[in-house]
């Protein structure tokens, strides 16, 4: 199954509503993540999806559920 725009663009809008509920500027969870500001930057404007260790770190870091598909085996 192909992802289209309108799906990443609601994944961008949902990662900025959570990093601002925490109160974190994109360089603070940028940093948090491992990444570049710019590649953080990337993701909120919905140019490109993280990979998956990103993605999983996202929700970590903004205590979000992690879908079962992406949590580590007990």
């Amino acid at each position: 199954m192909q992802t289209t725009p309108l799906e990443l663009t609601e994944f961008s809008r949902r990662v900025i509503a959570h990093r601002k509920r925490m109160a974190y500027t994109q360089a603070q969870l940028a940093a948090l993540l491992c990444i570049s500001r710019p590649q953080m930057c990337h993701i909120e404007r919905g140019r490109h999806w993280p990979s998956i260790q990103v993605y999983v770190k996202i929700c970590d870091v903004l205590n979000l559920r992690v879908p079962p598909l992406f949590e580590k085996a007990a």
